[in-house]
Order: C-alpha cells, then structure tokens, then sequence
C-alpha cells in the first residue's frame, strides 16, 4: 500500500489561496501554456480569485497534503459537441510519474452526469506531444485541424474531445468475498471485525474485485461504529485506526476507494438497516454518526458511499452533518427499499431520490442490497437530475439472528435488466451482500458488451 497516492477534490471557494498557489506555480513553469501571465496573475486580490469559482469548477489533487495538480472546468457548448471544456491542466514536475493526472479525470468521471461533463473538450499546442500522448492515454482524441494562435503568433494548436465512459463497474459484497477466503463473520460487526484482526484478509478481498474489473472498491467501514465497537471491547484508538485502515486497504492502482458509511441499523446488528423506523431525531442520528465521519473524510477517501440507509430521517441527518462538517468529498445515498416503490421505513423512494438531490456534492442516488426484481420499478417510480448509483444484492433474505444470507444462488444480473437501469440513468453499477467477485466480473463484461 501506498500512503502516497494521489487524492483530489474540487476547491471551494473559501480555498481561493490553494487555487493560487498551484496556479501561480503552474505560470511559473510554463510561462506560454494556460494562457494566463505570472506577472499580472500574481496580483490578484482575493477577490479576483474567488470569481474563478464564479466561472468554473476547479479541481485540486494532492500528494500527501500537498497540492501536485490543477485543471478547471467550465460548463458550455464547445466545439466538437463539448459539454465542457478544461483549461489549466497542469502536474507539478515534482509530482510527475505518480498519477496525479489521471487520477484527476477519474475524479472528474464520478461528476460528468450529475454536472453535465459528459463530453470535455480541450485545447493543446499541436507541437507539444508529450502533452497530446497523455491525453490520448486518458481517452482523448483529436477532433478537427490544427489552427493558428491568436495569442502567440506562429503557434498552432488542436482541439481533443473525450467522452465520459458511461458506466463505472462498483464491485460486490465484500463480506461474500471473505467468505469464500475462509472467514467467518458471526459477530456485531460483521467483516469489519478482521480490520483489527486480520486486516490482510479485507485486503485479499478487495483484490479479488479489482481484478475482477471494479473501478470503485466500498471500504469495510459499514458496520464500524464507535459504539459498537466500544461494546466489543475496543478502545477509541482501536476505532480511529480501523477506520483509517479500512480505507488504505482498498487502495490499488487505477480503482476509486469509496469508504463505506453504513446506518445505525448496523450498528445495532438486528437487521434494523432492512426496517428503519429506529424513532431516534435528527439530532440523535448526527451525533451517532458525526465522530465516524469525521474520520473517514480524514483517511481521504477517493468519496463517502453512504449506503443501505434505510428511512429519510437517517439521510437528511447525514446530509446536514456533512454540510456542518464542510465536507467537499464527492459522496453519493443509496436506500435499501422493501418492494418497487417504497424505502425499507415504508417512505417513498421518490421522496429520497428529491432529498439526496438537493443536497450538496452528492454526485449519485441510488439503490442497494435490495432485490434485483425491485429496481426497476423503483427507478421508475421517481426522477433525479442525479444518476443512480445500482448495486443490489443476489435476491436472498438477511436471518439477522444466524447473521446469514438465506436462500437459493442464482444468476444476479440480466443483460436486459442492465440496459433498461442503464436506459432510466444508472452509470455506477455494482452488487451487494451475497455476489461475488465472479459475478462482478460477470457485469463487467455484460455491461462492456
């Protein structure tokens, strides 16, 4: 593992000094490239940089706390049928050879449909190769001719266009994996139990997905809790220190690392995340879940997958937490619901697909650990400018007192169920309790074909 790998995140504008530094640095370094000069640049006021934020999104990534890279985005028709055209793309050569690029765009991806960067286009110098072989390693093609510069008389520059790949490939139940390793999960916390005592097990798991085609690994943070854990005898330390592992685990090249924040159904291991209804407020449920939180957006995740919420209390307590923690981690909801039209509580999904869509830097709503026959009623029954997020378990019934999955095996996905979720705005893809890395491997060629 790597504790050096390269994080971003898109600045707020209360981060307008973060924006100039690594600008600055880029002018400085190539004083003819992003069309900006160091000399006037570097005198702007706050004020000045602060409408950057105003025109364009701006995305940061960062080497061990470090900024190491920059690229801005503005939403507009483009040439070439853009959507979006980037400016300012730029690596600190200190950075350089550490992925900082591309895991740039990898963050830009999990944003493309929820802020219409579908098709991103840019402009290059027809004479800068090296520049052009890396945006072709990322999926960007030339579009168009070559034309003279405006700005620098003798120069000439191309366009390069690349379109959002549609569907991103989330991986399965991580705790079905670990079984199929030879683990025994039996107790309060389920998988997240071997994170103190055999986390090199979670890590073998979680390579069994990425091998299999996952671009985005769930940590196995869900059933940790502090409270749980203090029940099972560990110290605050011990729950820190999970929780910070359960992310690094999960890191491999090329693979987005979502770190699991799972209901307080969990927490209480009764089968509560499949009922809801817990009769706690708000506030209740923003304190049980403020201290974990906390430290997964610390352990820098690549975003938060807030999953299995099973009521509305519960996700509106989460939002209004992440807001109050100024949280800029990209992070997406998913319910499990108990039929084609209502949330586990009985509330309506459409009702939760409105909420998650009002909220801020939530990039997906969705669905999982929820009966593959459920889905597409569900989607049907509401309406996101949000894409859903759709990993649904293998179709089996939780016993919550043996604390296992009963039921027949049977083939999770179907092409024609794929394409229709695909058809009603899924672009994240994946499976929950009970399908496996084989399965995952499965849809990835399914949804490849």
């Amino acid at each position: 593992m790597n504790s050096a790998k390269a994080i971003s995140r898109q600045l707020s504008p209360d981060e307008w000094e973060i924006l100039r530094d690594i600008r600055l640095r880029s002018l400085q370094a190539n004083p003819e490239a992003f069309g900006g000069k160091y000399e006037v640049e570097s005198l702007f006021t706050e004020q000045e940089w602060r409408i950057w934020f105003i025109k364009m999104d701006v995305i940061v990534g960062f080497i061990d706390g470090r900024s190491a890279g920059m690229m801005t985005i503005e939403v507009l028709d483009g040439d070439h049928g853009a959507t979006c055209w980037l400016g300012g793309c730029w690596v600190d050569p200190e950075f350089r050879g550490k992925k900082v690029f591309s895991q740039m765009f990898q963050y830009l991806d999990l944003f493309a449909y929820a802020k219409g960067w579908q098709r991103q286009g840019l402009g290059v110098w027809a004479h800068n190769d090296l520049a052009i072989k890396a945006y072709e390693a990322l999926g960007f093609r030339v579009a168009g001719e070559k034309m003279p510069s405006t700005m620098q008389p003798g120069k000439f520059y191309i366009h390069m266009i690349r379109d959002t790949h549609s569907i991103t490939l989330l991986d399965g139940g991580l705790s079905t994996a670990l079984e199929q390793l030879g683990n025994t999960l039996n107790t309060t916390l389920w998988s997240g139990e071997l994170l103190k005592s055999h986390p090199e097990n979670i890590r073998a798991a979680h390579k069994l997905f990425a091998d299999a085609g996952a671009e985005i690994l769930i940590t196995s943070s869900y059933q940790i809790s502090y409270p749980g854990c203090l029940a099972r005898g560990w110290s605050k330390e011990d729950v820190d220190s999970a929780l910070a592992l359960s992310t690094e685990l999960a890191r491999f090249p090329g693979v987005q690392v979502a770190a699991s924040v799972g209901p307080y159904g969990a927490y209480l291991a009764d089968g509560s995340e499949y009922r809801g209804n817990y009769g706690l407020s708000i506030e209740e449920l923003k304190d049980f879940h403020r201290p974990r939180l906390q430290a997964l957006i610390a352990s820098n995740p690549d975003l938060l997958a807030v999953e299995t919420i099973p009521e509305l209390t519960e996700a509106r307590a989460i939002i209004e937490e992440l807001a109050e923690l100024n949280n800029s981690l990209p992070f997406y909801i998913s319910f499990s619901c108990k039929d084609g039209e209502h949330l586990s509580s009985g509330e309506k999904f459409a009702d939760a697909v409105a909420l998650v869509n009002s909220a801020a830097n939530a990039i997906a709503v969705g669905i999982n650990c929820t009966a593959p026959g459920f889905i597409t009623p569900l989607l049907t029954s509401s309406r996101s400018s949000l894409p859903f997020v759709l990993y649904p378990n293998s179709g089996r019934e939780w016993d919550a007192d043996a604390k296992l999955w009963r039921g027949p095996v049977g083939t999770v996905f179907e092409s024609s169920d794929i394409e229709r979720w695909k058809s009603l705005g899924a672009t994240i893809i994946g499976g929950c309790c009970g399908v496996s890395p084989v399965d995952i491997a499965d849809l990835g060629a399914l949804l490849k074909g």
